[in-house]
């Protein structure tokens, strides 16, 4: 009999079972796609990543020789060696030159490491050809057919053909460093201009080695190959296993795992919310149960019943289409982050984890309020009015009957808005959550562009050049005085440098495009007045400095308590030099170690640079082009070769690239928390009506037009997106501080604190204009009642 009632009672009320339904079957949804998706990226990118075959280690020489080649493939625990070379050049992209970084292959038939693979076009490349990675040619606007303007460091500009696409996931998304990346043969790299010559030895260490087996492994062989006689640079071993950006993805990843157990726990608060409105409409009919005698152990699993099989149905909707978004949300995490999603088989852990929250997070949320109908009284039930008798008599409900002001239809709205505070609370949960995570996504990006900003606001210079070698420094500016085109301009240093620890250079933690992990020392002008950094510890150099050092906060988080007036040894070009740290200052997009240019000088042997950091002329005719055309003319006619030209506004926009991911990730995972809430208010605004219909019908009875109910019913659900708004804006200042944290951790400097008030109009906006949908359905059906009806509903 309790099984057939049930079925009646759902037969009868479609419309809220349909509700409860929904409201399991979008929660399992989000948990679906979640879950799924970081299970596929995870693995993906780890597989991606492998399956290029990434080299242990690259040992970076004067030019690579059969001699050394045949050493390193013989050496112990080697299973092979590659010679490679990557070169810093430029490509003309709308009339100014962008970074662009060559990677000549010996043989692109028989590589072995670090693969790369075809899209489309040629395969090898034929000589006097290039091809182009498949993220950079959106970026450099050259496509399979057309040509590319490069111009290596020695070299004059060249137009060379574009044979193919391939795609490397081993590199970083090109929009996000800013730079072009292409691949041709050593014959084809000659005809550029440069020497053909071969400076790396990449290596793989056999087996399945940790970091320090490989570090060891590539320290020894450089060793051997210096005693041999070879000239040995450095040694670069990037984090064994992992991509580039694998801390970028792993915070994505983490984010999407914390969203679903957070999708878990809405979950579980809808489906007690939904619960709760069954229960109200059940609690005369529970009476009666219990009149002709059944139990309350009876009645519990009736319910318990009901909501496993509402689980299993919404089970069977929802997995499908979560593991349908989950794969496009990988593909598009795999389209920014540059790796290719091969299998988008969902791990079994994720079905087993789905379907035992599908099973149990409704029954477990819904116990309480179901152990509380099944035990009460047959008196208590059958007495049931829906609304507690206790409403009014407290503080607070007589401060909100002491309103005045609003108009007898929004003060109903706004003292209805508490009647079930319980509810109020669920949805107030719902929403605030949605919100919370969306003003601190927009709140942590506006952060992070200003922390971008202080590129703008720390370095008073328009353009850096770097030169392909060191350069003498009265060379540097005859040559920019002859340009006209400089306002003022000044000389730097800079090498790649790594630690040295007990007498031992120590490996370079740096990837193959020379960016990622890269660790270098400026020699800088003691009395720059083009970059002022802000001092953190200690002070920032002076000309009588001779081995002071100041290190960039993120490189002294990496020096193991290293303090002010400590020592450190760094090797550049293998000689090794003893520094004293005297400061610690505040850096964001480069840097690394700073010294005295005459401390530089000594390492180079001779008053020479590496990089010129120039003011432009704001009225030269044409613009920053003729300005920028006139420098490179200039620099040409010197025989000065250029390896980059890096304006200050395109590192902005690389720094501001690398947030972009994760912030619309969470953006558009707020989104979806609030559309959950707004199925839990709809859910909730539907009780509301059922319980009060005697009272509304009474209204009716005394003159209510049904715009008046409307406007009610509406008003209420304003009033609960308002208040979760001003909710959503408190709990997100701790996340906002959190964030904030989070930052300092990865970049070594705290996010500042944001609020975005953008975020907070455009937040209020989208949850009244959820209230208002939500709200809308209860709210005709409310003023469509008939007052018999309503007058005689139980």
């Amino acid at each position: 009999m309790r099984w057939t009632k049930l079925l009646r009672d759902v037969s009868a009320e479609s419309g809220r079972a349909l509700i409860m339904l929904a409201a399991i079957a979008f929660a399992l949804f989000a948990v679906t796609a979640m879950l799924s998706a970081y299970g596929i990226v995870t693995r993906e990118v780890s597989v991606n990543y492998l399956s290029t075959n990434p080299a242990s280690a690259t040992i970076d020489v004067e030019a690579v020789t059969p001699e050394m080649l045949q050493l390193a493939k013989t050496f112990p625990g080697i299973t092979d060696a590659e010679p490679r070379s990557v070169i810093e050049a430029r490509v003309e992209v709308g009339g100014e030159w962008m970074r662009m970084l060559l990677f000549v292959v010996d043989d692109f038939e028989t590589m072995r490491l670090n693969l790369f693979r075809p899209v489309s076009g040629a395969w090898p490349p034929p000589e006097g050809t290039i091809l182009i990675e498949r993220m950079a040619a959106a970026l450099i606007g050259a496509g399979e057919g057309g040509t590319v303007t490069i111009k290596t460091p020695n070299g004059a500009p060249t137009e060379v053909p574009v044979s193919g696409i391939v795609h490397d996931t081993t590199l970083a998304p090109a929009w996000q460093e800013q730079s072009g990346y292409g691949y041709l043969t050593m014959k084809t790299y000659a005809a550029l201009g440069e020497t053909p010559a071969f400076e790396e030895l990449r290596i793989l260490v056999g087996g399945n080695p940790g970091q320090a087996q490989v570090d060891a492994k590539a320290l020894e062989l450089a060793d051997a190959l210096r005693a041999q006689g070879f000239d040995v640079h450095d040694v670069k071993v990037p984090p064994v296993g992992q991509h580039p950006h694998q801390g970028q993805i792993g915070s994505a990843l983490l984010m999407f795992l914390s969203l679903a157990v957070m999708a878990l726990v809405l979950a579980a608060i809808l489906v007690a919310a939904v619960l709760a409105a069954t229960l109200a409409r059940q609690v005369r009919e529970i009476g009666v149960m219990k009149a002709i005698g059944a139990r309350s152990g009876q009645i519990a699993v009736t319910y318990v019943g009901a909501l496993l099989a509402l689980g299993a149905i919404a089970l069977v909707v929802s997995v499908p289409l979560g593991v349908l978004a989950a794969g496009a949300l990988s593909n598009v995490m795999a389209d920014t982050m540059n790796f290719t999603v091969t299998n988008y088989a969902v791990p079994l852990w994720v079905y087993g984890v789905v379907i035992a929250a599908g099973l149990l997070m409704p029954v477990i949320a819904a116990l309480p309020a179901i152990v509380r109908a099944s035990r009460i009284t047959v008196r208590e039930a059958l007495s049931s009015t829906g609304v507690t008798s206790s409403f009014g008599s407290g503080l607070f409900d007589k401060a909100l009957g002491a309103l005045r002001g609003l108009g007898v239809t929004w003060l109903l709205a706004g003292r209805n808005t508490f009647r079930r505070r319980g509810r109020l609370l669920l949805s107030l949960a719902l929403l605030a959550t949605g919100g919370a995570l969306f003003v601190t996504a927009l709140s942590a990006r506006e952060g992070w562009r200003e922390i971008a900003a202080s590129v703008l606001t720390n370095k008073h210079y328009d353009v850096e050049f770097r030169f392909a070698g060191q350069v003498g420094e009265d060379r540097i500016t005859a040559a920019l005085e002859q340009s006209g085109a400089t306002e003022r301009y000044e000389v730097w240093g800079v090498e790649q440098t790594s630690s040295v620890t007990e007498g031992r250079q120590d490996v370079m933690r740096t990837y193959p495009d020379r960016g990622h992990g890269s660790f270098a020392i400026l020699g800088a002008p003691p009395a720059t007045d083009l970059v002022t950094l802000p001092v953190i510890e200690g002070r920032w150099l002076t000309a009588d400095d001779t081995d002071a050092l100041v290190l960039t906060q993120q490189n002294h988080r990496q020096t193991s308590g290293l303090e002010i007036g400590g020592k450190v040894v760094l090797s550049v070009a293998g000689q090794p030099q003893t520094w004293t740290l005297v400061g610690v200052v505040q850096e964001i997009g480069g840097g690394g170690a700073y010294v005295n240019k005459a401390s530089y000088d000594r390492l180079a042997g001779a008053d020479a640079g590496r990089m010129a950091r120039i003011v432009l002329r704001s009225d030269l005719a044409g613009g920053r082009e003729a300005a920028l055309a006139a420098i490179e003319a200039a620099f040409a006619a010197a025989g000065i070769g250029i390896e980059r030209a890096v304006p200050l506004d395109t590192l902005y926009l690389a720094l501001v690239g690398h947030v972009e991911v994760p912030v619309s990730m969470l953006v558009s995972a707020s989104v979806l928390l609030a559309l959950i809430g707004g199925l839990g208010l709809a859910s909730m605004m539907t009780v509301n009506v059922v319980e009060r219909t005697r009272e509304i019908g009474v209204m009716k009875a005394v003159g209510a037009l049904p715009g008046t109910v409307v406007m009610m019913i509406v008003g209420e659900g304003l009033f609960t997106a308002v208040l979760s708004w001003i909710v959503a804006l408190v709990v997100a200042l701790p996340l906002i501080a959190g964030i904030g944290q989070f930052g300092a951790a990865m970049f070594g400097t705290p996010l500042p604190f944001v609020v975005s008030i953008p975020a907070l109009a455009i937040w209020f906006g989208l949850v009244t204009t959820i209230a208002l949908v939500a709200s809308a359905a209860p709210a005709f059906r409310a003023s469509r009642l008939v007052v018999r009806e309503a007058l005689a509903y139980t």
